[in-house]
């Protein structure tokens, strides 16, 4: 074979490697996102089926508001509420910037790996 063809397919098992790598992490992140968005679900259809009880549990609970605004009231459980869902969604935070972070080295290392390979074709 000639010198070529064995560099592209060693190339190409390299970047084969790195996608099932970065597929398997993103795999992960996904499943950990799930189970913390819906704590208990099996698959995505369990987590979307809850989903929509609780949309149209919701929309059941929620009548027409007599008088349009809600007043002071609704500004203050809107802060409230928003306050509880920063803190239940740290631990959610710092898996996204782990993934993150774990993508931005990789594509580091893809970045290197290209310019090397680049620098040693030119040298041939």
């Amino acid at each position: 074979m000639s010198y070529w063809i064995i560099t592209s397919w060693v190339f190409v098992a390299l970047l084969t490697g790195v996608n099932v790598f970065l597929f398997l992490k993103l795999k992960t992140a996904s499943e950990q996102m799930l189970q913390m968005a819906f704590p208990g679900a099996k698959d995505m259809n369990d987590a979307m089926s809850r989903m929509q009880q609780m949309m149209g549990g919701m929309a059941g609970a929620r009548g027409p508001m007599p008088g349009g605004r809600g007043g002071a009231c609704k500004w203050r459980r809107r802060i409230r509420c928003s306050a509880q869902s920063r803190d239940a969604n740290a631990s959610a935070d710092a898996a996204k910037r782990k993934t993150l972070n774990v993508l931005l080295r990789a594509w580091g290392f893809l970045r290197r790996f290209a310019s090397l390979a680049l620098f040693f074709l030119k040298g041939l």
